[in-house]
């Protein structure tokens, strides 16, 4: 009778032992993570950064997409009219100054949404204990249970802290995609923004050479391609290639 006691408390055990490494493997893969306050303010106060910006640019970017739609409409295959040449020096002059407002704000754009990604991948880190936040990203997205959230970086933030807010009192969002998700957005942003630092430089040493809305559009087009993964503008200047960014781009701060 003693030894089928004792072997019904090491069967006991074993399950016990069984019960609690499977448990923890559960864990191990899908980690419990809870948005920290701080994650969510300061995400809050890179929105509010990228509004201000993209409200004191609104004017020169809104006089520019007038003069393209107004050179495109009147002066299209009559480029040799006083008038045209004169309205394709405006255009160009007009956006020099969206690039040279582009070239003020850039620092401290990318200085913000840099160190928002750097602190927000630490603290996936820390609280998950992942190696590599890029491996914990590619295995919670393949469940797919996040809504996308669509459009520039200053639109989805204003979704994004809504979301990360109503996850604190239960509501049925996940923390930890929502948190991965977000960081990913924030990885091709800053992607977007070293590509357009780079094209800005190398664009105003040419815009005033240009003699051709042909040469102009597609410039214009690559650049605010870009700006418009950060900023909610939308201006139709030429089709140009979208330049390739996004979350395998790598190098990006807090990602690996």
């Amino acid at each position: 009778m003693g030894r089928t006691r004792l072997i019904s408390v090491i069967s006991v055990f074993i399950a016990a032992f069984v019960l609690v490494g499977l448990v923890q493997a559960q864990k191990r893969d899908i980690p419990i993570f809870k948005i920290p306050p701080e994650v969510t303010d300061n995400l809050g106060k890179t929105r509010e950064m990228l509004m201000q910006v993209q409200d004191s640019m609104a004017t020169k970017v809104h006089d520019l997409e007038t003069m393209l739609k107004t050179y495109k409409e009147t002066c299209e295959g009559d480029t040799q009219d006083r008038g045209c040449a004169e309205l394709l020096n405006q255009v160009k002059q007009q956006y020099l100054q969206v690039l040279k407002t582009l070239e003020k704000e850039m620092p401290k754009i990318k200085s913000t949404i840099s160190q928002t990604a750097d602190q927000l991948g630490k603290t996936l880190k820390a609280k998950t204990r992942y190696k590599s936040v890029k491996d914990l990203y590619e295995n919670v997205s393949k469940k797919n249970a996040l809504p996308p959230i669509r459009g520039p970086l200053s639109k989805k933030l204003n979704e994004i802290v809504s979301l990360m807010r109503k996850s604190r009192g239960g509501r049925d969002v996940s923390p930890l995609e929502l948190s991965l998700q977000t960081q990913a957005d924030l990885i091709a942003s800053a992607d977007a923004m070293n590509y357009l630092e780079a094209e800005i430089t190398r664009q105003r040493l040419f815009v005033e050479t240009v003699v051709s809305f042909g040469d102009l559009s597609p410039m214009i087009g690559s650049v605010m391609a870009s700006v418009s993964e950060i900023f909610d503008y939308d201006i139709e200047a030429g089709e140009v290639p979208v330049p390739d960014v996004g979350v395998d781009a790598g190098g990006a701060a807090g990602w690996d």
